[in-house]
C-alpha cells in the first residue's frame, strides 16, 4: 500500500528552548560636581590701635596680625573695627579681611552706613517658684502698761486722800503742811497704784531720799504712813 503526505497548511513548531540570562550592568556614569560651600557667619573682631588710612569705603591697609584681638578666630571675610579719637568723640571703622597670612592681614574698608548685626536675643529664664509665706509666729504677752504723769501739785491745801488716779505726782510743797501727807520736809514725787479694791501710795523724798507708803484697802480707810528702809 502506498502512503502519502497531507499538506494542511500549519508548519509544525519545536518545544520552547530555555530563557537566557539577564545581561551584565553597564558601567556607573561619573559623579556630578560638588554644589557651592554655604556662607560661614563672620567673625567681629577688634583691632588693636587705629587702622591707618581715611576709612573711605574701599580703601584697603595692611598691618600685622597679631594686632587682631582675637587673632586666633580670624578668617578671610570676618569684620575688624577699630576706634580711636578723633577730637570731638570716638571714630569707628569697619574693615573686611580680604587677606590674611600666620603673620599679616589685609582688609578694606567698608562704607560708613555699615553695621554689625544684631545678635539674637537669649532666652528669658524660667521664673522660680514662689516661696512659701512664713507662719506668723506667737504674740508675746503684753508689756506693763505705761504710767502717767497726773501733773504737778503745788497747793499747800491739796488733800492726799485725793489723790488717788493712777500715775505720778509732782509734788511742790512739803507734804507735811498738806493734808494727809506724810511727815516729810522734802519736795518728792507720790506714785499711785490701783489693784482692784485697794489704793497704795508711795511717797519719795527728794532731798534725803527717804521714802513712805500707805494703802486704802476699803474704799474709804487709809493706813497710816510708814517709812521704809532699804537695806544695802
Amino acid at each position: 500500500m502506498t502512503t502519502q503526505d497531507i499538506d494542511l497548511g500549519v508548519v509544525a513548531r519545536g518545544p520552547q528552548g530555555p530563557k537566557g540570562e539577564t545581561g551584565a550592568t553597564g558601567a556607573r556614569g561619573p559623579q556630578g560636581n560638588t554644589g557651592p560651600t554655604g556662607p560661614t557667619g563672620a567673625n567681629i573682631i577688634k583691632y588693636n590701635g587705629d587702622i591707618s588710612g581715611n576709612g573711605s569705603s574701599g580703601q584697603t591697609a595692611t598691618f600685622a596680625r597679631s594686632n587682631l584681638q582675637p587673632s586666633d578666630i580670624a578668617k578671610v571675610g570676618d569684620i575688624v573695627f577699630d576706634q580711636y579719637p578723633n577730637g570731638n568723640g570716638v571714630d569707628i571703622g569697619f574693615w573686611r579681611i580680604t587677606s590674611l597670612s600666620s603673620t599679616s592681614c589685609t582688609v578694606t574698608s567698608l562704607s560708613s552706613g555699615f553695621t554689625i548685626p544684631k545678635g539674637n536675643k537669649g532666652d528669658t529664664g524660667v521664673q522660680g517658684p514662689k516661696g512659701e509665706k512664713g507662719d506668723v509666729g506667737p504674740q508675746g504677752p503684753p508689756g506693763p502698761a505705761a504710767t502717767a504723769f497726773q501733773g504737778t501739785i503745788a497747793s499747800t491745801s491739796t488733800d492726799f486722800n485725793n489723790l488717788t488716779s493712777e500715775g505720778h505726782y509732782d509734788i511742790r510743797f512739803s507734804p507735811n503742811t498738806g493734808k494727809n501727807g506724810p511727815n516729810e520736809g522734802n519736795l518728792g514725787l507720790l506714785d499711785v497704784k490701783i489693784a482692784g479694791r485697794m489704793v497704795v501710795q508711795t511717797y519719795y523724798g527728794d532731798a534725803n531720799a527717804n521714802v513712805y507708803v500707805r494703802n486704802r484697802r476699803d474704799g474709804t480707810t487709809w493706813t497710816v504712813w510708814r517709812e521704809i528702809t532699804f537695806w544695802s
